[in-house]
């Protein structure tokens, strides 16, 4: 009978153990995940602010917004997260960034000029002039302007030409 006791005693405590250890590797993972979730929400957040910020700063820029049409498709395809919409003055196309991507792609070759007006609805909307076009002094020689008229009544943006 005693060593029957010892058995039983012996059994319990492993089971015990087993179910501490068990305990802690679950408690361990748990936190792994809160801490992984916390972490990437925290890193997004942080990219999303800095592609805010780099995009604020050429909306308000007062420098030459001319560039070449590489740079103009990279800064659209970059920051497509905050870049909602685009409008191209030579084909006269609108682009949605996330879903549709920027038509310039079609054609790499060339200068651009690119304004970048903030949205009231939150983001920007890009406005890709041709290399001559006198947007700056307030009218638009861009020769397929709709797409603009389009984007600036469907966010109620102002422009200035």
């Amino acid at each position: 009978m005693e060593r029957d006791l010892s058995v039983a005693t012996e059994l319990a405590i492993t089971l015990v153990s087993l179910a501490a250890v068990i305990s802690v590797i679950v408690g361990v993972v748990y936190m792994g995940n809160n801490i992984k979730e916390e972490t990437t929400g925290s890193i997004y957040e942080v990219k999303v602010n800095i592609y805010d910020d780099y995009v604020k700063s050429l909306a308000k820029s007062d420098t030459d917004n001319e560039m070449p049409t590489v740079t103009a498709y990279n800064i659209l395809t970059t920051y497509e997260k905050v870049i909602i919409a685009s409008a191209n003055g030579d084909t006269g196309e609108i682009r949605y960034l996330l879903t549709q991507g920027s038509d310039l792609k079609n054609n790499l070759k060339g200068r651009v000029q690119l304004q970048i007006i903030e949205a009231s609805v939150g983001g920007y909307i890009a406005f890709i002039h041709k290399r001559d076009c006198s947007w700056k002094v307030g009218a638009c020689t861009c020769p397929n302007k709709t797409g603009f008229y389009t984007l600036k009544s469907e966010y109620n943006l102002v422009t200035g030409w």
